[in-house]
């Protein structure tokens, strides 16, 4: 996945699906990196930021929609997690599964070709492994 997500870099449009936009936002905000390329991953952040808030309300959204009501139809929520049954709980996965399948399309315009190219020279140089969503795009 890896390599097909720097060659996406280098493309016109960046299409990355959700779990990959949260695997590498996270990867990338762990990175200790030094000036310009320090810049260029904070403003690469500050593109999937609003995606990460779609997708963070989406999460929410489905788990009180799928999860266990009180007597006034408001979701339960014990000790920070929404309580549901076995069969809700799986229910939940597979449809947050399918939404991380989904894609996010970034653009590749003047006013983010820097970032991008960064974001891939990061990748490129890197000597860290991935797994899970950076390695299994399918």
């Amino acid at each position: 996945m890896l390599n097909t997500l720097i060659k996406l870099m280098g493309k016109k449009i960046l299409t990355l699906k959700n779990e990959e936009v949260l695997a590498l936002s996270t990867w990338l905000g762990g990175k200790f990196l030094h000036g310009a390329k320090s810049r260029y991953r904070t403003r690469f952040l500050k593109l999937l930021a609003p995606r990460l808030d779609e997708m963070e309300k989406t999460r929410i959204e489905m788990l009180e929609e799928i999860a266990e009501k009180d007597d006034k139809g408001k979701p339960i929520v014990i000790d920070g997690r929404y309580k549901m049954s076995e069969a809700k709980n799986k229910k939940f996965s597979e449809e947050w599964l399918k939404y991380a399948k989904e894609e996010f399309v970034i653009d590749r315009l003047p006013s983010n070709n820097k970032e991008i190219n960064a974001i891939k020279d990061i990748l490129l140089n890197t000597d860290d492994e991935f797994s899970d969503a950076l390695d299994q795009r399918g």
